[in-house]
C-alpha cells in the first residue's frame, strides 16, 4: 500500500473521532467556573530562530501577561512543566516533567539552566501586564546535542511540548502558554517527520509542476514505516523512469546514443541517513524537501550563497596551510580538485573562517524548475527508523545498520538495497555525523576493487567540492571541510607521499559503497556536531550537490551506463587498474593484489560462478538457495544449467545455479562471491573488507574462468527464487547422518535437543564431526529445516549428546549509542 493512502485512511479515523467526540462535548453541560486560562505571549527575543526552546542555543525570552493589575512581580511563580512525557514512557521511563524555572539546570551540573530571570510591570495596549525575561544556557554544556555521546539518552527525556505557567503564591494559575522545547529548531522525532512529508506532499499537491509521493520502503524490525519521499515534476516522469531504467539495464550503450542525440530523460539521486543518531542527517533531507516545495511561492527559485574561487589573500592561505600539514593532492585528482572550502584560518578543526577574505562569494539562484526536469529526487530521512525513534545508532535489535548493506542480515538493510537496487540511483548522499573536520567523501584509497573507479572518480570529487561548497557558504559555524580523496594524502618523515591515516572505502557494507556497485556516485558527509548550524549546511550542501548533478547530467549517466555496458561484454577495464595505489601513492602499483586477473580468460572477473544446488556437489543447501534469493533482490540475473558442465575435474549437473558475469549488474554479484584480497601493507583501515558470501556463509560454488564453456543456450533464466528442500540420499528405516555443514544442521539439532530426542555426534570414521538420529526422529523435523542428510543401516563410533548449556558472557543492553 502507498504510504500516503495508509496514513489517509488513519487520518480519517481519527477526524471521524474527533467530530465525535466534539459533538458528545457540546451536549456536556460546562460549569461557569471552569474558566479558560489566560494566555501567556511566549517569544524568542534573541534575533533568530524559532518561538522555541533550542537544547543546543543560548537565547533569550520575553512571555508576556496581560492582568488587572493587581498582582505584583514578586507575588508570582514561573514554572515550566508537563504531566507526560511526549515519547513512549516504555521506552523512555526516565521523562522529565519539569518544575519551576529555578528547578531546571544543566544537564548533570547544579548550574541554572535558565538564567537571568526576571519579572517587570509591563503595559499591552494600555492594559497592565507582566513581563517575565530569561535566557537559556546549553543544556549539555556544550552548543550540540551529540557530544558526550553518552548524553545522546538524555535528549529525548527533555524534548517535547511543556507548559510555561505563571502562578500566584496561592497557587492559582494566573496565565499559560504551550513552549516547544527541542534539542534544536529543525530537529523532528519519527513521528513528527512522518506527518511533515505527508504535509509536503498535501502542499505539493496543490503546486502546477510539483509531484511528490510518500512510501514506504518497509518495516524496521519494530515495525515502524520507513517512509521516503519521490520527487519530481510530474508522476508520469516517474513512470517513464521505470521504463527507462529496464531498458538502459538491457542496451546502455543504446540509451548513451539517445543521450548524444539529445533525448529527454531525467536521473534519479537518493538522499538518506542510516544511524538515526546522527540527528543533523535526518532533519536535513526534510528541510531539502520544503525548500523544494516552498520555492514555488518564489517562482520555483531558491538563493543561497556559493565559493566560486579564492581572493588573492585565499591563494596564499591554501598554499601555506597545505605546505604546513605537508598535504599532498594525488597525480591522479589534482586535476578535478579546486580545494574550495578547504582553509580553516587558525581552526583545528572546522569553525568560523571569514569567507569573503578568502573566496569570491557570489549568490546562486537554482531553478527548481529546471532542476525537476533532470532529476528525480528519492530522499529517505532515515533508514533506521527504530533508531530514530529511540535516538540511538542501532535497530531494534542492536545492530549497526551501516556494517549491513551487503550482507543484509537485517530487514531494514533488505528494505534498502531493495530501493536502490529498483531505483539505480546515479548519484546518492548519505549524511553522518560526526567527524570535527566536517568530512566529504569521496574515500581515500585503497578501493573495493569491484567499483568501476575511472568512472566514478571526477564526478565523485566535483560534486563533493560542491556539496562542501554549498553546505560551508550557508551557516554561521561549520566554514571549512575535508576530503578524505583530497586531503588525506600527507608527507612522510622524507616528505614523500604517504596515506597514513586511510578513510578508505573498502567496505561494501556501508550504504553508498554498496550503491556503488550498481554503478551510482555515491558517498558520505560526516558532519561535525548535532545542532542547528549543521542540519542548516548539510541542507545547502544537498541543495547545491543537487544543482551540480543538474548541471552535469549526462557526464553522470552516461558514466553509469558505461559501468552496465562493461559488465553485459564482461570488460575489465585497464585504466581502473591506475587507482589501485600503495600506501606512498603510486599509481597502479598494487593493481595486481587488488585486482588480479584469472588465468582462463585475463579478466579480474570470471566468465561466470556456479553454484551447485544439488547434495553430491553442495553441502550447504539452504545457503545456496539463500544466495539466489540475495542475487535475484538485489537486481543481478541468476540462470539454471539446462545440461550438465565439467570444470576442473567436477561435473555440475542440471538444475546447477549460475551467475553470468556478461550482465549490467556484474559488479554486484562478483562483489558478493568474488574471495576477497590479502592487504598487507596498509598501516591502518577503517573498512571491514571482507564479504566472500561462499566463505562466509559455507556453501559450494566455483568461479568458472574458461570462455565459452557455459554458453546461453545452455542456461535459462529464474526469474522467482526457487524453493530450497532438504536433500535425503541412501536408505530408509535405520539411522539418518546429518551433514554438519550449515546453520540449519545446527539449527534442527538443537530443536531435536529441546524437544528430548536423542542426537548422537560422530567422532570418528568418514562422517567425522557429523550428527546422527534414528530416521523417524529425522522425518519429523525434515520439512522444517533445510539440511544435507545421508541414510544408513547402522552407524558406529557416535556420542550421545547432552542438552548443553550456554554461557554467554556480556550483553550491552538493548541499545547503546
Amino acid at each position: 500500500m502507498y504510504y500516503s493512502e495508509k496514513q489517509k485512511g488513519i487520518k480519517k479515523s481519527i477526524i471521524s473521532l474527533a467530530i465525535i467526540f466534539m459533538m458528545l462535548v457540546s451536549m456536556a453541560v460546562v460549569p461557569v467556573e471552569a474558566a479558560v486560562v489566560p494566555a501567556i505571549d511566549f517569544k524568542n527575543v534573541t534575533g533568530e530562530g524559532k518561538d522555541a526552546i533550542s537544547l543546543s542555543d543560548k537565547r533569550n525570552f520575553e512571555a508576556v501577561l496581560v492582568t488587572d493589575g493587581s498582582i505584583s512581580p514578586d507575588e508570582v511563580v514561573w514554572a515550566m512543566v508537563r504531566k507526560a512525557g511526549a515519547q513512549d514512557e516504555k521506552i523512555f521511563p526516565h521523562k522529565y516533567l519539569g518544575g519551576k524555572l529555578e528547578d531546571w539546570k544543566v544537564w548533570n551540573t547544579q548550574k541554572p539552566y535558565f538564567t537571568n530571570v526576571a519579572t517587570e510591570k509591563y503595559s499591552v495596549d494600555g492594559k497592565d501586564a507582566l513581563k517575565l525575561s530569561f535566557s537559556t544556557e546549553y543544556f549539555l554544556d556544550v552548543n550540540r546535542v551529540d557530544s558526550p555521546r553518552g548524553n545522546r539518552n538524555v535528549i529525548l527525556d527533555h524534548t517535547g511540548d511543556f507548559t510555561l505557567t505563571c502562578s500566584d503564591l496561592s497557587g492559582k494559575i494566573l496565565g499559560q502558554a504551550t513552549v516547544k522545547v527541542n534539542p534544536y529548531d529543525d530537529y523532528r522525532t519519527h513521528k513528527e517527520l512522518e506527518e511533515e512529508l505527508l504535509d509536503a506532499k498535501a502542499k505539493a499537491d496543490t503546486i502546477n509542476g510539483l509531484y511528490i509521493d510518500v512510501l514506504s520502503v518497509g518495516k524496521s524490525t519494530q515495525g515502524y514505516d520507513m517512509p521516503y519521499a519521490v520527487i519530481s515534476d510530474s508522476k508520469a516522469s516517474v513512470e517513464n523512469y521505470h521504463k527507462q531504467n529496464k531498458l538502459a539495464q538491457e542496451d546502455p550503450d543504446a540509451f548513451i546514443k539517445k543521450i548524444n542525440s539529445g533525448a529527454d530523460y531525467k536521473i534519479p539521486v537518493l538522499y538518506s541517513n542510516i544511524h538515526a543518531d546522527e540527528n543533523p542527517g535526518v532533519d536535513a533531507p526534510i528541510n531539502f524537501i520544503w525548500d523544494i516545495v516552498n520555492s514555488f511561492e518564489n517562482g520555483g527559485k531558491i538563493t543561497y550563497n556559493i565559493l566560486t574561487g579564492f581572493t588573492p589573500e585565499g591563494e596564499k592561505q591554501l598554499k601555506l596551510e597545505m605546505e604546513q600539514q605537508g598535504i599532498h593532492w594525488s597525480e591522479l585528482i589534482k586535476d578535478h580538485v579546486t580545494g574550495l572550502g578547504f582553509i580553516k584560518a587558525g581552526n583545528k578543526t572546522s569553525g568560523p573562517v571569514d569567507l569573503e577574505k578568502y573566496y569570491t562569494v557570489e549568490s546562486y539562484t537554482l531553478d527548481v524548475n529546471e532542476l525537476l526536469d533532470n532529476i528525480i529526487f528519492i530522499v529517505v530521512p532515515s533508514e533506521n527508523a527504530d533508531g530514530r525513534t529511540n535516538n540511538v545508532r542501532q535497530n531494534g535489535n542492536g545492530f549497526d545498520l551501516n556494517r549491513d548493506n551487503m550482507f543484509q542480515t537485517q530487514i531494514e538493510t533488505q528494505n534498502m538495497t531493495k530501493l536502490i537496487a529498483e531505483w539505480n540511483p546515479t548519484t546518492m548522499i548519505e549524511l553522518h555525523g560526526f567527524v570535527s573536520g566536517y568530512q566529504v567523501e569521496p574515500c581515500s584509497p585503497p578501493h573495493e576493487p569491484n567499483f568501476e573507479y575511472d568512472l566514478f572518480a571526477e564526478n565523485g570529487i566535483k560534486s563533493g567540492e560542491a556539496f562542501g561548497i554549498g553546505a560551508i557558504a550557508n551557516n554561521s559555524d561549520f566554514n571549512s571541510y575535508v576530503m578524505a580523496l583530497r586531503d588525506y594524502l600527507v608527507s612522510d618523515e622524507k616528505g614523500n607521499p604517504y596515506w597514513q591515516e586511510p578513510w578508505d572505502d573498502m567496505s561494501t557494507n556501508y550504504t553508498p559503497q554498496y550503491s556503488m556497485l550498481h554503478g551510482t556516485v555515491a558517498f558520505t558527509i560526516e558532519v561535525p556536531a548535532a545542532n542547528q548550524e549543521a542540519t542548516k549546511s548539510l541542507e545547502h550542501g544537498l541543495i547545491h550537490h543537487g544543482a551540480y548533478v543538474m548541471e552535469n547530467k549526462d557526464a553522470f549517466y552516461k558514466n553509469q551506463l558505461t559501468g552496465w555496458a562493461r559488465g553485459i561484454k564482461n570488460i575489465d577495464e585497464p585504466a581502473i587498474r591506475d587507482w589501485y595505489v600503495d600506501v606512498n601513492d603510486n599509481i597502479g602499483a598494487e593493481a595486481e593484489i587488488f585486482r588480479p586477473k584469472y588465468d582462463g580468460n585475463n579478466n579480474f572477473f570470471p566468465e561466470c560462478y556456479i553454484i551447485p544446488l544439488d547434495g553430491k556437489n553442495q553441502s550447504n543447501i539452504e545457503a545456496a538457495y539463500a544466495m539466489q534469493k540475495f542475487l535475484l533482490d538485489n537486481g543481478v540475473k541468476v540462470h539454471s544449467l539446462n545440461k550438465d558442465v565439467t570444470f576442473g575435474g567436477t561435473t555440475y549437473s542440471k538444475g546447477s545455479m549460475v551467475v553470468s558475469m556478461y550482465q549490467a549488474k556484474r559488479n554486484v554479484a562478483n562483489g558478493a562471491l568474488y574471495d576477497g584480497i590479502l592487504i598487507t601493507a596498509w598501516p591502518d583501515l577503517y573498512s571491514e573488507p571482507i564479504t566472500a558470501f561462499g566463505e562466509m556463509r559455507g556453501f559450494d560454488y566455483t568461479a568458472i574462468d574458461t570462455k565459452g564453456l557455459v554458453k546461453d543456450n545452455m542456461l535459462t533464466e529464474i526469474k522467482v527464487p526457487q524453493t530450497a528442500k532438504t536433500c535425503f540420499t541412501g536408505e530408509t528405516g535405520g539411522e539418518v547422518i546429518i551433514d554438519n555443514a550449515s546453520v540449519a544442521a545446527i539449527a534442527m539439532v538443537n530443536k531435536m535437543l529441546s524437544d528430548g530426542i536423542k542426537v548422537g555426534f560422530i567422532a570418528e570414521g568418514d562422517y567425522n564431526g557429523d550428527f546422527v538420529v534414528s530416521y523417524g526422529n529425522f522425518m519429523k523435523y525434515q520439512d522444517k529445516f533445510i539440511v544435507k542428510a545421508t541414510g544408513v543401516k547402522s552407524i558406529a563410533g557416535a556420542q550421545t549428546i547432552k542438552k548443553p548449556s550456554i554461557y554467554i558472557p556480556g550483553f550491552a543492553g538493548d541499545y547503546s549509542v
